[in-house]
């Protein structure tokens, strides 16, 4: 045989082959046709789960809004901590001792005073014996600048004073010795 003329049972061959080619490729395409359809059909599926989840869950959560239920939220936690009891009285009773709220402040106020004020009065006194060195020094600086600012002031004063007295001495020179010059 040839390879330019072939057989034609080469050719049946060669025939069933491209069939069987061509059937595999058609089960595969459907195949994956029916993936594609699987996959959008879960995806749906998967879709309304969510959808159906957040109504349920919106649905529950508008339950608890309503103002009914939060009267109730309300009178159950009154009941819980504070009892049968009015919940004036219980706040005045507990928190403030039966006393009035300002009277119950500044009580608290003292004592906070008493018990923390011997304690930041003597932090205080540490510090300030700690940094005693550096204020003196501070001030002695000070003090020195102070003295040369007072002299300068001083020593202006005397002589603009001088100077005064002076034209006035002249001045009174003048007068009385005016017809001798």
């Amino acid at each position: 045989m040839s390879s330019e003329n072939p057989s034609t049972a080469d050719l049946d061959q060669l025939s069933q082959k491209v069939t069987a080619i061509e059937r595999d490729s058609m089960a595969i395409g459907a195949a994956m046709t029916r993936g594609r359809q699987f996959r959008l059909g879960i995806f749906v599926l998967l879709f309304a789960v969510v959808i159906v989840f957040v109504f349920k869950y919106k649905a529950f959560f508008e339950q608890f809004t309503t103002e009914a239920k939060q009267e109730e939220f309300m009178t159950a936690a009154q009941t819980t901590f504070f009892g049968e009891e009015d919940i004036e009285h219980a706040v005045m009773t507990r928190l403030f001792d039966g006393k009035e709220p300002d009277a119950a402040l500044q009580d608290t106020l003292n004592q906070m005073a008493e018990s923390s004020g011997q304690q930041v009065q003597e932090i205080f006194r540490a510090q300030v014996e700690a940094d005693m060195g550096k204020y003196t020094a501070a001030l002695h600086a000070e003090r020195e600048i102070l003295a040369q600012n007072l002299e300068q002031r001083l020593n202006d004063m005397v002589d603009e004073h001088y100077a005064e007295l002076l034209d006035q001495h002249e001045s009174i020179l003048k007068e009385k010795f005016k017809d001798r010059s």
